[in-house]
């Protein structure tokens, strides 16, 4: 089984590599003056390419200066150059200008990837196809330039861009790039690898930002406003930027997993378009302190906010049904409200936050392995659902301090009490007033030494609810609410006194 698991693995890995790199076994036909090329003998047209090579990291393939000839002659016959195929010039850093010529038609996928030296680019009026991800990675270039007589494509007055002419949408850009107005689509990797894109502004009128658009493009430390027009952020769109500061359009209907990973914005709203908080979207932000979410956000993904350690507290809507797998883990969250309509709670969804106590509400069916997991401030919990009734994953509660369990049900189901709390010597079980009985006759239950009755009231508070200063505010159901909410609110105050409020 080993042997199996271990070959099985091997093979993941090598289709991996595969995916990512281009092969360089038998990658051309011919080398011609130093250019090497794919030829199609029945049309006598011919594609530069590159070398055989044992370096996948590496290319010395392409150096200093390439001028691709529109035709040459081999064994005889004149062959005319029409491609520039995938990765054709692929990691060639030692690549300082590429001529092409009038007659090329096609320019592949990543053609220029990882060129790093490239300063220019000149594209001429043959071409009709440009491919994704031509200047992926090309650090320093600062000029792209489309002829203007090209009816496909252009440079929208010297912006600095490639951009298709017909559907408005910008495949390629540099560091010195300005996006134009007109733009509607930004292209998949259009700026992917920029690292010396300092700054960009995205005008009104884009509706759609593709996968990777901006992705490592780690010198972007600027605040970014996405206007009302676009719809749809794709997945690992603005990876890898260190933006300052977030602005998200009221049209926003989508942002994809790991759009904003390792941004150092410190605030962010979600506008209301949005019902889905997909995976790793915020991930890995230290320098995030607030977040927002609209009463039409429906589920939060895996690792969402996971390790952005300056978040502190979080108000989760009861819109919301659906926590993920470690969507708030290594947050140093003090406070957390679960608004009443939360269903799930993942798998180590909290693993390593610092709050003293939390509810969980009565909505909740599924909690995965560990959602609290090494919380090491952590001493209470009230649960107003069943956690009789809740599908459950192992060892709620590891690594907590807990030392007091309040259960807002009066008629409880049985519970595998080791499963959840490990031992129970030490804890206090607070029950509501009246089910004490029925705490000490049911399975799991009835293990806690130290079972005592307790009024819930209407708010259902905690003692650790209690501020050592100021107040804090709920609404007629027990939640807490901003200090800015109208509406009647019951206030705790300091002092443990309450009252009913009008704003």
């Amino acid at each position: 089984m080993k042997t199996r698991t271990n070959l099985t693995m091997t093979a993941i890995a090598l289709a991996l590599i595969g995916w990512i790199l281009p092969s360089r076994s038998m990658a051309y036909d011919v080398k011609v003056d130093d250019i090497y090329y794919n030829l199609n003998q029945e049309e006598k047209t011919a594609e530069v390419t590159y070398a055989t090579s044992s370096s996948m990291a590496t290319s010395l393939d392409y150096t200093d200066d390439v001028a691709i000839p529109s035709s040459f002659e081999y064994q005889g016959t004149t062959y005319k150059v029409t491609s520039i195929g995938n990765f054709a010039f692929f990691n060639c850093a030692k690549l300082n200008t590429v001529s092409i010529p009038d007659g090329i038609i096609a320019i592949s996928d990543f053609a220029f990837f990882g060129c790093s030296s490239l300063a220019t680019l000149f594209i001429p009026v043959s071409v009709i196809h440009i491919g994704k991800g031509v200047c992926k990675e090309c650090s320093f270039l600062e000029s792209i330039i489309v002829d203007s007589g090209n009816g496909i494509y252009n440079s929208a007055n010297g912006s600095n861009v490639i951009v298709e002419t017909s559907t408005n949408k910008l495949i390629a850009g540099c560091r010195n790039s300005v996006i134009p107005d007109g733009v509607k689509i930004i292209a998949e990797e259009s700026f992917a690898g920029c690292q010396f894109l300092t700054s960009i502004v995205i005008p009104d009128g884009v509706e759609r930002i593709e996968d990777r658009a901006f992705t490592a493009c780690t010198r972007l430390s600027c605040p970014i406003t996405i206007p009302n027009s676009v719809t749809t952020i794709g997945k690992l769109a603005f990876r890898m930027c260190p933006i300052t500061e977030l602005t998200l359009g009221n049209g926003l209907k989508e942002i994809g997993r790991e759009a904003f990973t390792y941004s150092r914005f410190d605030a962010v709203i979600i506008p209301e378009g949005v019902s889905q908080i997909s995976a790793g979207v915020f991930m890995s932000n230290p320098q995030l302190t607030s977040v927002k979410f609209s009463d039409r956000v429906t589920a939060i993904g895996d690792s969402a906010f996971y390790s952005c350690n300056n978040l502190s507290s979080i108000d989760i809507p009861g819109s919301v049904s659906v926590i993920g797998r470690e969507a708030f883990a290594r947050c140093n969250l003090a406070e957390v409200t679960l608004g009443d309509g939360v269903e799930e709670i993942g798998e180590g969804a909290f693993a390593y936050c610092t709050f003293s106590s939390l509810r969980i509400p009565q909505s909740v069916e599924r909690m995965g392995n560990f959602p609290f997991y090494n919380c090491h401030k952590m001493t209470s919990v009230i649960f107003d659902c069943d956690l009789g009734q809740v599908e459950k994953g192992a060892a709620l509660f590891y690594g907590t301090q807990l030392k007091e369990v309040y259960s807002n049900v009066e008629q409880p189901h049985e519970i595998e009490v080791s499963d959840i709390f490990g031992i129970v010597d030490w804890l206090t079980l607070y029950v509501p007033k009246g089910a004490l009985e029925a705490y000490q006759t049911t399975g799991g239950w009835q293990d806690f030494r130290n079972i005592v009755e307790y009024e819930f009231n209407s708010i259902r508070l905690l003692p650790q609810e209690v501020p050592a200063n100021g107040n804090v505010y709920y609404d007629l159901q027990g939640h807490r609410q901003a200090d800015s909410r109208r509406g009647i609110r019951i206030v705790r105050q300091a002092d443990g006194s309450m009252r009913k409020v009008l704003r």
